[in-house]
Protein backbone atom coordinates (compact mmCIF):
# COMPACT_ATOMS: atom_id res chain seq x y z
CA UNK A 1 0.00 0.00 0.00
CA UNK A 2 1.59 3.29 -1.11
CA UNK A 3 1.71 6.46 0.97
CA UNK A 4 -1.06 8.23 -0.96
CA UNK A 5 -3.54 5.42 -0.31
CA UNK A 6 -2.58 5.51 3.39
CA UNK A 7 -3.30 9.25 3.45
CA UNK A 8 -6.66 8.62 1.80
CA UNK A 9 -7.48 6.06 4.49
CA UNK A 10 -6.53 8.46 7.30
CA UNK A 11 -8.45 11.27 5.61
CA UNK A 12 -11.63 9.19 5.64
CA UNK A 13 -11.00 8.21 9.27
CA UNK A 14 -10.98 11.86 10.42
CA UNK A 15 -13.63 12.99 7.94
CA UNK A 16 -15.96 10.25 9.18
CA UNK A 17 -15.76 11.65 12.72
CA UNK A 18 -16.15 15.24 11.49
CA UNK A 19 -19.46 14.62 9.72
CA UNK A 20 -20.75 11.87 12.04
CA UNK A 21 -23.20 14.27 13.72
CA UNK A 22 -23.62 17.28 11.41
CA UNK A 23 -24.16 14.97 8.43
CA UNK A 24 -26.42 12.50 10.21
CA UNK A 25 -30.18 12.85 9.75
CA UNK A 26 -30.65 10.94 13.00
CA UNK A 27 -29.64 14.12 14.83
CA UNK A 28 -31.23 16.49 12.34
CA UNK A 29 -34.52 14.58 12.57
CA UNK A 30 -34.39 15.07 16.35
CA UNK A 31 -34.40 18.83 15.72
CA UNK A 32 -37.26 18.55 13.20
CA UNK A 33 -39.39 16.47 15.59
CA UNK A 34 -38.55 18.73 18.51
CA UNK A 35 -40.10 21.67 16.70
CA UNK A 36 -43.19 19.85 15.41
CA UNK A 37 -42.47 19.41 11.69
CA UNK A 38 -44.85 17.01 9.88
CA UNK A 39 -44.04 14.30 7.31
CA UNK A 40 -44.63 16.56 4.31
CA UNK A 41 -42.17 19.05 5.76
CA UNK A 42 -39.72 16.19 6.40
CA UNK A 43 -39.95 15.20 2.75
CA UNK A 44 -39.69 18.78 1.51
CA UNK A 45 -36.57 19.58 3.55
CA UNK A 46 -34.74 16.36 2.69
CA UNK A 47 -35.74 16.42 -0.97
CA UNK A 48 -34.78 20.05 -1.61
CA UNK A 49 -31.58 19.83 0.44
CA UNK A 50 -30.48 16.77 -1.52
CA UNK A 51 -31.42 17.68 -5.09
CA UNK A 52 -30.62 21.40 -5.41
CA UNK A 53 -26.97 21.02 -4.27
CA UNK A 54 -26.49 18.23 -6.79
CA UNK A 55 -27.93 20.43 -9.53
CA UNK A 56 -25.45 23.15 -8.58
CA UNK A 57 -22.66 20.55 -8.54
CA UNK A 58 -23.52 19.50 -12.08
CA UNK A 59 -23.46 23.09 -13.34
CA UNK A 60 -20.10 23.74 -11.67
CA UNK A 61 -18.51 20.47 -12.83
CA UNK A 62 -17.04 21.75 -16.14
CA UNK A 63 -15.17 24.53 -14.35
CA UNK A 64 -13.99 22.22 -11.59
CA UNK A 65 -12.90 19.63 -14.15
CA UNK A 66 -10.66 22.18 -15.86
CA UNK A 67 -9.08 23.31 -12.59
CA UNK A 68 -7.57 19.85 -11.93
CA UNK A 69 -7.12 20.86 -8.28
CA UNK A 70 -9.27 18.14 -6.77
CA UNK A 71 -7.40 17.54 -3.52
CA UNK A 72 -7.34 21.28 -2.73
CA UNK A 73 -11.07 21.51 -3.47
CA UNK A 74 -11.86 18.58 -1.16
CA UNK A 75 -9.98 20.06 1.78
CA UNK A 76 -11.66 23.47 1.49
CA UNK A 77 -15.25 22.44 0.78
CA UNK A 78 -15.44 19.98 3.66
CA UNK A 79 -14.30 22.67 6.09
CA UNK A 80 -17.26 24.73 4.86
CA UNK A 81 -19.53 21.69 5.03
CA UNK A 82 -18.96 21.14 8.77
CA UNK A 83 -19.20 24.85 9.65
CA UNK A 84 -22.51 25.81 8.00
CA UNK A 85 -24.85 23.49 10.01
CA UNK A 86 -24.26 25.72 13.03
CA UNK A 87 -26.69 28.12 11.33
CA UNK A 88 -29.46 25.71 12.38
CA UNK A 89 -29.04 26.93 15.94
CA UNK A 90 -29.42 30.53 14.77
CA UNK A 91 -32.70 29.64 13.04
CA UNK A 92 -34.18 28.09 16.20
CA UNK A 93 -33.25 31.20 18.20
CA UNK A 94 -35.15 33.44 15.77
CA UNK A 95 -38.46 31.54 15.48
CA UNK A 96 -40.27 28.43 16.74
CA UNK A 97 -42.92 28.42 14.00
CA UNK A 98 -42.87 25.01 12.27
CA UNK A 99 -43.48 26.37 8.76
CA UNK A 100 -40.84 29.09 9.06
CA UNK A 101 -38.34 26.63 10.52
CA UNK A 102 -39.02 24.15 7.70
CA UNK A 103 -38.15 26.83 5.13
CA UNK A 104 -35.09 27.97 7.11
CA UNK A 105 -33.82 24.40 7.61
CA UNK A 106 -34.29 23.65 3.89
CA UNK A 107 -32.33 26.78 2.92
CA UNK A 108 -29.49 26.11 5.39
CA UNK A 109 -29.12 22.45 4.50
CA UNK A 110 -29.31 23.17 0.77
CA UNK A 111 -26.43 25.63 1.10
CA UNK A 112 -24.55 23.21 3.35
CA UNK A 113 -24.89 20.21 1.05
CA UNK A 114 -23.54 22.06 -1.99
CA UNK A 115 -20.05 21.65 -0.54
CA UNK A 116 -19.96 17.86 -0.03
CA UNK A 117 -21.41 17.42 -3.52
CA UNK A 118 -18.47 19.35 -4.96
CA UNK A 119 -16.10 17.46 -2.66
CA UNK A 120 -17.54 14.06 -3.57
CA UNK A 121 -17.22 14.73 -7.29
CA UNK A 122 -13.60 15.74 -6.76
CA UNK A 123 -13.00 12.66 -4.58
CA UNK A 124 -14.05 10.35 -7.43
CA UNK A 125 -11.34 11.94 -9.57
CA UNK A 126 -8.84 11.48 -6.70
CA UNK A 127 -9.79 7.79 -6.47
CA UNK A 128 -9.29 7.39 -10.21
CA UNK A 129 -5.94 9.20 -9.99
CA UNK A 130 -4.37 7.51 -6.96
CA UNK A 131 -5.89 3.99 -6.94
CA UNK A 132 -4.94 1.48 -9.68
CA UNK A 133 -7.95 0.39 -11.72
CA UNK A 134 -7.48 -3.31 -10.91
CA UNK A 135 -7.55 -2.52 -7.16
CA UNK A 136 -10.48 -0.11 -7.17
CA UNK A 137 -13.06 -2.48 -5.70
CA UNK A 138 -10.74 -3.71 -2.94
CA UNK A 139 -9.40 -0.29 -1.96
CA UNK A 140 -12.82 1.38 -1.98
CA UNK A 141 -13.97 -1.38 0.35
CA UNK A 142 -11.12 -0.63 2.75
CA UNK A 143 -11.71 3.14 2.53
CA UNK A 144 -15.42 2.66 3.21
CA UNK A 145 -14.48 0.53 6.22
CA UNK A 146 -12.27 3.28 7.67
CA UNK A 147 -14.92 5.95 7.08
CA UNK A 148 -17.75 3.82 8.47
CA UNK A 149 -15.83 2.79 11.59
CA UNK A 150 -14.98 6.34 12.56
CA UNK A 151 -18.35 7.78 11.64
CA UNK A 152 -20.69 5.27 13.24
CA UNK A 153 -18.62 4.65 16.37
CA UNK A 154 -18.34 8.39 17.03
CA UNK A 155 -22.14 8.62 16.95
CA UNK A 156 -22.67 6.24 19.90
CA UNK A 157 -21.33 8.43 22.76
CA UNK A 158 -22.80 11.53 21.09
CA UNK A 159 -26.27 10.01 20.89
CA UNK A 160 -26.12 8.77 24.49
CA UNK A 161 -25.14 12.26 25.67
CA UNK A 162 -27.96 13.86 23.66
CA UNK A 163 -30.59 11.37 24.90
CA UNK A 164 -29.67 12.23 28.48
CA UNK A 165 -30.25 15.92 27.79
CA UNK A 166 -33.26 15.71 25.45
CA UNK A 167 -35.92 15.48 28.15
CA UNK A 168 -35.31 18.98 29.46
CA UNK A 169 -35.95 22.38 27.91
CA UNK A 170 -35.34 23.26 24.27
CA UNK A 171 -32.39 25.37 25.38
CA UNK A 172 -30.77 22.41 27.15
CA UNK A 173 -31.37 20.18 24.12
CA UNK A 174 -29.83 22.69 21.70
CA UNK A 175 -26.88 23.39 23.99
CA UNK A 176 -26.11 19.67 24.22
CA UNK A 177 -26.41 19.28 20.45
CA UNK A 178 -24.04 22.20 19.86
CA UNK A 179 -21.44 20.63 22.16
CA UNK A 180 -21.36 17.38 20.18
CA UNK A 181 -21.33 19.36 16.92
CA UNK A 182 -18.18 21.14 18.07
CA UNK A 183 -16.42 18.04 19.41
CA UNK A 184 -16.83 16.15 16.14
CA UNK A 185 -16.46 18.82 13.44
CA UNK A 186 -12.99 19.84 14.67
CA UNK A 187 -11.69 16.55 13.19
CA UNK A 188 -12.04 18.01 9.70
CA UNK A 189 -8.89 20.08 10.32
CA UNK A 190 -6.48 17.09 10.26
CA UNK A 191 -8.58 15.50 7.49
CA UNK A 192 -8.13 18.50 5.19
CA UNK A 193 -4.41 18.66 6.00
CA UNK A 194 -3.98 15.02 5.00
CA UNK A 195 -5.76 15.39 1.66
CA UNK A 196 -3.60 18.39 0.83
CA UNK A 197 -0.50 16.26 1.53
CA UNK A 198 -1.21 13.82 -1.33
CA UNK A 199 1.52 13.73 -3.97
CA UNK A 200 1.08 16.31 -6.77
CA UNK A 201 -1.50 15.36 -9.36
CA UNK A 202 -0.29 15.02 -12.91
CA UNK A 203 -2.11 17.38 -15.23
CA UNK A 204 -4.18 15.16 -17.47
CA UNK A 205 -3.60 15.62 -21.17
CA UNK A 206 -7.02 14.06 -21.76
CA UNK A 207 -8.84 16.98 -20.16
CA UNK A 208 -10.50 18.94 -22.95
CA UNK A 209 -11.87 22.48 -22.84
CA UNK A 210 -15.42 21.94 -21.67
CA UNK A 211 -18.34 24.12 -22.65
CA UNK A 212 -21.25 24.57 -20.25
CA UNK A 213 -23.63 22.81 -22.63
CA UNK A 214 -21.50 19.68 -22.34
CA UNK A 215 -23.00 18.99 -18.90
CA UNK A 216 -25.73 17.29 -20.93
CA UNK A 217 -23.26 14.88 -22.56
CA UNK A 218 -23.60 12.16 -19.86
CA UNK A 219 -27.36 12.10 -20.53
CA UNK A 220 -26.73 11.45 -24.23
CA UNK A 221 -23.93 8.94 -23.65
CA UNK A 222 -25.15 5.54 -24.80
CA UNK A 223 -23.31 3.56 -22.14
CA UNK A 224 -23.86 5.99 -19.26
CA UNK A 225 -27.56 6.78 -19.76
CA UNK A 226 -28.88 3.39 -18.52
CA UNK A 227 -26.87 3.91 -15.32
CA UNK A 228 -28.49 7.33 -14.81
CA UNK A 229 -31.96 5.82 -15.15
CA UNK A 230 -31.12 3.12 -12.63
CA UNK A 231 -29.57 5.60 -10.19
CA UNK A 232 -32.67 7.81 -10.29
CA UNK A 233 -34.98 4.88 -9.60
CA UNK A 234 -32.86 3.46 -6.76
CA UNK A 235 -32.47 6.89 -5.19
CA UNK A 236 -36.20 7.61 -5.29
CA UNK A 237 -37.02 4.33 -3.59
CA UNK A 238 -34.15 4.74 -1.13
CA UNK A 239 -35.51 8.16 -0.17
CA UNK A 240 -38.98 6.71 0.37
CA UNK A 241 -37.47 4.28 2.86
CA UNK A 242 -34.80 6.40 4.55
CA UNK A 243 -36.48 9.80 4.82
CA UNK A 244 -39.21 8.53 7.14
CA UNK A 245 -37.59 5.60 8.94
CA UNK A 246 -36.48 7.56 12.02
CA UNK A 247 -39.98 8.85 12.94
CA UNK A 248 -41.33 5.32 12.40
CA UNK A 249 -38.74 3.74 14.69
CA UNK A 250 -39.08 6.49 17.31
CA UNK A 251 -42.85 6.09 17.49
CA UNK A 252 -43.67 2.51 16.51
CA UNK A 253 -40.79 0.71 18.25
CA UNK A 254 -40.12 3.43 20.88
CA UNK A 255 -36.42 3.48 20.00
CA UNK A 256 -34.25 6.40 21.12
CA UNK A 257 -31.42 8.15 19.27
CA UNK A 258 -28.98 6.02 21.28
CA UNK A 259 -30.74 2.78 20.31
CA UNK A 260 -30.70 3.67 16.63
CA UNK A 261 -27.05 4.72 16.79
CA UNK A 262 -26.23 1.30 18.27
CA UNK A 263 -28.03 -0.36 15.37
CA UNK A 264 -26.13 1.88 12.94
CA UNK A 265 -22.84 0.85 14.53
CA UNK A 266 -23.76 -2.85 14.60
CA UNK A 267 -24.77 -2.81 10.94
CA UNK A 268 -21.56 -0.99 10.08
CA UNK A 269 -19.39 -3.52 11.93
CA UNK A 270 -21.11 -6.35 10.09
CA UNK A 271 -20.65 -4.48 6.83
CA UNK A 272 -16.96 -4.01 7.56
CA UNK A 273 -16.48 -7.76 7.53
CA UNK A 274 -18.34 -8.05 4.22
CA UNK A 275 -16.91 -5.09 2.30
CA UNK A 276 -13.62 -6.72 1.30
CA UNK A 277 -15.56 -9.74 0.08
CA UNK A 278 -17.97 -7.59 -1.93
CA UNK A 279 -14.98 -5.70 -3.37
CA UNK A 280 -13.35 -8.95 -4.47
CA UNK A 281 -16.60 -10.16 -6.03
CA UNK A 282 -16.95 -6.87 -7.92
CA UNK A 283 -13.40 -7.11 -9.25
CA UNK A 284 -13.89 -10.74 -10.28
CA UNK A 285 -17.50 -10.93 -11.56
CA UNK A 286 -18.23 -7.31 -12.54
CA UNK A 287 -20.15 -4.49 -10.93
CA UNK A 288 -23.36 -5.15 -12.86
CA UNK A 289 -23.74 -8.72 -11.61
CA UNK A 290 -23.12 -7.74 -8.00
CA UNK A 291 -25.43 -4.71 -8.26
CA UNK A 292 -28.27 -6.86 -9.52
CA UNK A 293 -28.19 -9.29 -6.62
CA UNK A 294 -27.75 -6.45 -4.11
CA UNK A 295 -30.84 -4.57 -5.37
CA UNK A 296 -32.93 -7.74 -5.09
CA UNK A 297 -31.59 -8.23 -1.57
CA UNK A 298 -32.54 -4.65 -0.66
CA UNK A 299 -36.08 -5.31 -1.87
CA UNK A 300 -36.41 -8.39 0.32
CA UNK A 301 -35.08 -6.47 3.31
CA UNK A 302 -37.52 -3.58 2.91
CA UNK A 303 -40.41 -6.05 2.56
CA UNK A 304 -39.66 -7.12 6.15
CA UNK A 305 -41.12 -3.79 7.29
CA UNK A 306 -44.48 -4.98 6.01
CA UNK A 307 -45.04 -6.67 9.36
CA UNK A 308 -44.58 -5.63 12.98
CA UNK A 309 -42.30 -7.37 15.44
CA UNK A 310 -38.64 -7.82 16.40
CA UNK A 311 -38.09 -10.66 13.92
CA UNK A 312 -39.14 -8.55 10.93
CA UNK A 313 -37.25 -5.51 12.21
CA UNK A 314 -34.14 -7.69 12.50
CA UNK A 315 -34.58 -8.82 8.89
CA UNK A 316 -34.73 -5.22 7.71
CA UNK A 317 -31.68 -4.29 9.78
CA UNK A 318 -29.67 -7.23 8.49
CA UNK A 319 -30.52 -6.97 4.80
CA UNK A 320 -31.42 -3.35 4.02
CA UNK A 321 -31.02 -1.06 7.03
CA UNK A 322 -32.20 2.45 6.10
CA UNK A 323 -32.67 1.22 2.53
CA UNK A 324 -28.98 1.74 1.82
CA UNK A 325 -27.00 -0.31 4.37
CA UNK A 326 -27.09 -3.86 5.67
CA UNK A 327 -25.64 -6.83 3.82
CA UNK A 328 -26.92 -5.74 0.41
CA UNK A 329 -26.96 -1.97 0.91
CA UNK A 330 -23.18 -1.76 1.24
CA UNK A 331 -22.73 -3.73 -1.99
CA UNK A 332 -25.22 -1.58 -3.88
CA UNK A 333 -23.44 1.61 -2.80
CA UNK A 334 -20.01 0.34 -3.82
CA UNK A 335 -21.13 -0.92 -7.22
CA UNK A 336 -22.95 2.30 -8.12
CA UNK A 337 -19.85 4.32 -7.27
CA UNK A 338 -17.55 2.06 -9.26
CA UNK A 339 -19.87 2.05 -12.29
CA UNK A 340 -20.07 5.85 -12.29
CA UNK A 341 -16.27 6.06 -12.34
CA UNK A 342 -15.71 3.21 -14.81
CA UNK A 343 -18.31 4.34 -17.37
CA UNK A 344 -17.23 8.00 -17.38
CA UNK A 345 -15.15 9.26 -20.32
CA UNK A 346 -11.45 9.97 -19.72
CA UNK A 347 -10.87 13.64 -18.97
CA UNK A 348 -14.54 14.21 -18.14
CA UNK A 349 -14.90 12.16 -14.97
CA UNK A 350 -15.96 15.17 -12.90
CA UNK A 351 -18.84 15.96 -15.27
CA UNK A 352 -20.04 12.36 -15.52
CA UNK A 353 -19.88 11.82 -11.75
CA UNK A 354 -21.72 15.12 -11.23
CA UNK A 355 -24.44 13.96 -13.64
CA UNK A 356 -24.77 10.72 -11.66
CA UNK A 357 -25.07 12.79 -8.49
CA UNK A 358 -27.65 15.07 -10.09
CA UNK A 359 -30.01 12.26 -11.07
CA UNK A 360 -29.46 10.62 -7.69
CA UNK A 361 -30.52 13.86 -6.02
CA UNK A 362 -33.46 14.31 -8.36
CA UNK A 363 -34.58 10.79 -7.52
CA UNK A 364 -34.22 11.48 -3.81
CA UNK A 365 -36.20 14.72 -4.16
CA UNK A 366 -39.05 12.97 -5.95
CA UNK A 367 -38.97 10.00 -3.58
CA UNK A 368 -39.03 12.15 -0.45
CA UNK A 369 -41.94 14.27 -1.70
CA UNK A 370 -43.91 11.30 -3.01
CA UNK A 371 -43.23 9.35 0.18
CA UNK A 372 -44.50 12.11 2.47
CA UNK A 373 -47.67 12.60 0.46
CA UNK A 374 -48.26 8.86 0.08
CA UNK A 375 -47.96 8.33 3.84
CA UNK A 376 -50.46 11.12 4.47
CA UNK A 377 -52.84 9.64 1.88
CA UNK A 378 -52.57 6.15 3.40
CA UNK A 379 -53.24 7.55 6.88
CA UNK A 380 -56.45 9.21 5.64
CA UNK A 381 -57.62 6.22 3.58
CA UNK A 382 -56.77 3.49 6.08
CA UNK A 383 -57.50 5.34 9.32
CA UNK A 384 -55.24 2.90 11.18
CA UNK A 385 -56.31 1.76 14.63
CA UNK A 386 -52.75 2.26 15.88
CA UNK A 387 -50.55 5.17 14.74
CA UNK A 388 -47.99 4.25 12.08
CA UNK A 389 -49.77 1.00 11.08
CA UNK A 390 -50.14 2.40 7.56
CA UNK A 391 -46.34 2.37 7.31
CA UNK A 392 -46.51 -1.42 6.80
CA UNK A 393 -48.45 -1.03 3.54
CA UNK A 394 -46.15 1.81 2.51
CA UNK A 395 -42.98 -0.24 2.99
CA UNK A 396 -44.43 -3.27 1.17
CA UNK A 397 -44.93 -0.99 -1.82
CA UNK A 398 -41.31 0.20 -1.55
CA UNK A 399 -39.96 -3.35 -1.29
CA UNK A 400 -41.90 -4.61 -4.31
CA UNK A 401 -40.77 -1.59 -6.33
CA UNK A 402 -37.12 -2.37 -5.51
CA UNK A 403 -37.57 -5.94 -6.76
CA UNK A 404 -38.94 -4.54 -10.04
CA UNK A 405 -36.07 -2.05 -10.35
CA UNK A 406 -33.68 -5.00 -10.12
CA UNK A 407 -34.83 -5.78 -13.65
CA UNK A 408 -33.21 -2.57 -14.93
CA UNK A 409 -29.72 -3.68 -13.95
CA UNK A 410 -29.10 -6.05 -16.92
CA UNK A 411 -29.36 -3.03 -19.28
CA UNK A 412 -26.06 -1.69 -17.93
CA UNK A 413 -22.91 -2.27 -20.01
CA UNK A 414 -20.24 -4.48 -18.49
CA UNK A 415 -17.21 -6.30 -19.82
CA UNK A 416 -18.14 -9.38 -17.78
CA UNK A 417 -20.78 -11.86 -18.98
CA UNK A 418 -24.21 -11.39 -17.44
CA UNK A 419 -24.96 -13.78 -14.56
CA UNK A 420 -28.23 -14.54 -12.84
CA UNK A 421 -28.42 -14.07 -9.05
CA UNK A 422 -28.23 -17.86 -8.61
CA UNK A 423 -25.18 -18.14 -10.88
CA UNK A 424 -23.47 -15.30 -9.02
CA UNK A 425 -24.20 -16.88 -5.64
CA UNK A 426 -22.73 -20.21 -6.81
CA UNK A 427 -19.67 -18.49 -8.30
CA UNK A 428 -19.16 -16.44 -5.14
CA UNK A 429 -19.39 -19.56 -2.96
CA UNK A 430 -16.82 -21.37 -5.12
CA UNK A 431 -14.54 -18.32 -4.97
CA UNK A 432 -14.74 -18.11 -1.18
CA UNK A 433 -14.31 -21.86 -0.83
CA UNK A 434 -11.20 -21.67 -3.03
CA UNK A 435 -9.71 -18.94 -0.82
CA UNK A 436 -10.28 -21.16 2.19
CA UNK A 437 -8.12 -23.84 0.58
CA UNK A 438 -10.95 -26.24 -0.28
CA UNK A 439 -11.64 -27.76 -3.67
Amino acid sequence: MNSDIKKLLLYHLFNGIAISVVGNYLFLDAIFLRYGLDLKQFGFIKGVATWLPLAVGLMLSPALNRLQADKQIIGIVYLMRVALPFLLFLATSVTHDAHALAMAFAAILTLTFIFPVIGNNAMQVVFKTYIPADQLGKQLGVITTFWSLSSYLAVIPCSLYLDRHSQGTDEEFLRSLMIIFLLTTVMQLPASWLIWRLSPQKKSTAVLPLQWMQIFEPFRHQAFRPLLVLLAALSALGAMVEAFINPYLFNSYKLTIFHISLIDAGVMLGGVALLPGWGSLIDRFGSKNVLRISVLGLGLGVLCLGAQGPFFLAGFILLAWRGANGVFGFAAGMTRQILAIALSEPGKTNVFVAAAGFVTGAGYFVGALVGGNLLDWLAVRMRPEFPFDHYHVYYVFCGLALLLVGGLVPALPDSRPQMSPVELAVAAWRSLRGKAGRS
